[in-house]
């Protein structure tokens, strides 16, 4: 049978492959391919500009599709007093790679171009609306 410097050994063994096994299986995607870092790599606002109290829709596309659980994606605005609700994150489900979502104004005195920018893995991107009286 085995001594006990080699069961020790082979339960070492064992114990650290199994260990790198689910280290590597956690970052698996589709098809057991790695699973990418999926980043925004458009944001853009349509139409561009809307007089205060209209809305807009807001496309984020993202650079691969949602693999494992949908994807949180984090949303700011350099101009927040323009919006009402402004939504601080939006949500792109597994097997898709973009989102769609309005983006509702308030009145405004003056025109005001605003930068909204998704961000998410470490990446970014920015679209522009102006808002007008």
């Amino acid at each position: 049978m085995f001594t006990n410097a080699r069961r020790t050994s082979l339960v070492v063994a064992l114990a650290v492959f199994g260990l790198y096994a689910v280290a590597e299986t956690a970052q698996l995607g589709i098809g057991g391919r790695p699973k990418p870092i999926t980043v925004p790599y458009l944001a853009s606002v349509n139409p561009g500009a809307v007089s205060g109290g209209q809305s807009a829709q807001c496309t984020v596309k993202l650079d691969s599709v949602v693999e494992g659980e949908d994807l949180v994606v984090d949303l700011s605005t350099d101009h927040p007093e323009a919006y009402s609700n402004f939504p601080q994150s939006v949500v792109v489900p597994v097997g898709y790679d973009t989102v769609v979502f309005d983006l509702y104004t308030t009145t405004v005195s003056g025109s005001v171009q605003t930068t909204v920018t998704a961000s998410c893995g470490g990446g970014q991107a920015s679209g522009t609306l102006t808002v007008n009286p």
